[in-house]
């Protein structure tokens, strides 16, 4: 009688999650220069955080860094304008005693340049804190349930065999 021995080896692979995760600029990374894709983020974080917090606090991160950057630039170039049409304006009234009708709304324009401006940072920049605000929390919580984890090390049965399962 002869008997066979087969012993079967599946290997799986998994990703390795992070022991610690950073902001830095709205993105994630493990602190030390590694980077993570949404996709990748997907997977570390789990889609109920992902889908309820990860996606409106990145909108929220990126929104407000364009209101912020472009309210900053309207709002200059809308105070320059209207100070550049306010000299001209003054000289006006000092030549002829009146103000040129141009120069008048070249003013008036600036100035709602620069109110609009104004109002995209005024806006931009809670966006941007509440963002950023969502995305350290999902950090904390993250890092929080990583400190917690404990690894067990268990037998288990593998189709044919016997094989070793990770628990935590």
């Amino acid at each position: 009688m002869t008997v066979f021995l087969a012993l079967g080896l599946g290997l799986a692979q998994a990703q390795v999650m992070p022991k610690y995760l950073d902001v830095e600029k709205g993105q994630f990374s493990n602190g030390n220069g590694v980077y993570y894709s949404d996709a990748e983020m997907l997977d570390i974080i789990g889609p109920e955080i992902f889908n309820e917090t990860y996606v409106g606090a990145q909108k929220q991160y990126k929104a407000g860094g364009v209101l912020i950057t472009t309210g900053a630039i309207t709002l200059g170039v809308g105070a320059l304008m209207a100070g550049a049409f306010l000299g001209v304006a003054a000289m006006d009234y000092q030549d002829s005693g009146e103000i040129a009708p141009r120069h008048a709304l070249g003013y008036t324009s600036g100035l709602l340049l620069a109110a609009a401006g104004g109002s995209a940072l005024t806006a931009g920049i809670p966006l941007r804190f509440i963002g950023r605000s969502r995305l350290n929390w999902i950090a904390e919580d993250y890092n929080d349930k990583q400190s917690n984890v404990q690894l067990h090390i268990t037998g288990c049965p593998v189709g044919t065999g016997l094989g070793l399962a990770l628990v935590f």
